[in-house]
């Protein structure tokens, strides 16, 4: 067997959170009767122990809510995963996410699929004679996306709301290069004031600003 201080019992109650995986310890996927009939109590048994307990970081990634119930399947998937994106647990939340989706729209076409982000809720807002799909009197909202749109890889090229594009990748690229240098300008400029400028003067001293709390009673300009 594993000596004690290489067994990780994982427990959805642990506050540690599992942040790497050793080689060489046993990781114990634990808590399936915790939830709902006995919580906490197999986090309490590994404690008293002495065994080390943790969590997955599902927390720390909003691609999986911690509501959401993980089956052994998918904790033993998770793990062995982990290995295989570099232990980038974002990846792998992501990737868990689209295999659950996935699976359950198996026998579901695309454009069904679609619907379900689309026409079907237009049409349970009373709103599809306006949005959810596009057609000819309807209202031009409208996203290019880089890939198909149920893809967790596909990124929002363009946007167009009333016909008016309101965001494009291209522009709002060239405008984060823009800020990014104008950040440096200033950021430099700053440096030269403190530093005494480039003729080696000295630098304006920086000056104290006061708080006034004014009241009834206070005399300034416009009231003396």
């Amino acid at each position: 067997g594993f000596p004690r201080e290489k067994v990780v019992y994982l427990s959805p109650d642990s506050t540690e959170i599992l942040t790497s995986m050793e080689p060489g310890c046993a990781y114990v996927v634990g808590g399936l009767v915790d939830r709902n009939r006995h919580p906490g109590a197999s986090l309490a048994r590994a404690t008293a122990l002495g065994v080390r307990t943790a969590r997955l970081p599902i927390d720390e990634h909003a691609a999986v809510s911690r509501n959401d119930f993980l089956t052994i399947s998918d904790v033993l998937w998770i793990l062995s995963s982990f290995g295989e994106n570099e232990g980038d647990w974002g990846e792998v939340f992501r990737q868990l996410k689209a295999k659950r989706s996935k699976k359950r729209l198996e026998g579901v076409s695309e454009e069904e699929a679609l619907k379900f982000v689309t026409l079907n809720p237009a049409k349970l807002l009373r709103v599809d004679h306006r949005v959810g799909s596009l057609a000819i009197g309807k209202d031009a909202d409208v996203v290019v996306w880089s890939d198909h749109p149920l893809s967790i890889y596909a990124q929002a090229e363009k946007t167009f709301v009333d016909g008016v594009k309101y965001f494009d990748l291209e522009d709002d690229l060239a405008k984060r290069d823009w800020m990014r240098a104008e950040r440096a300008r200033l950021t430099q400029a700053m440096k030269m004031q403190q530093s005494g400028g480039e003729d080696g003067g000295r630098g304006r001293a920086p000056t104290e600003r006061i708080r006034v709390d004014y009241h009834c009673e206070t005399l300034t300009d416009e009231n003396r």
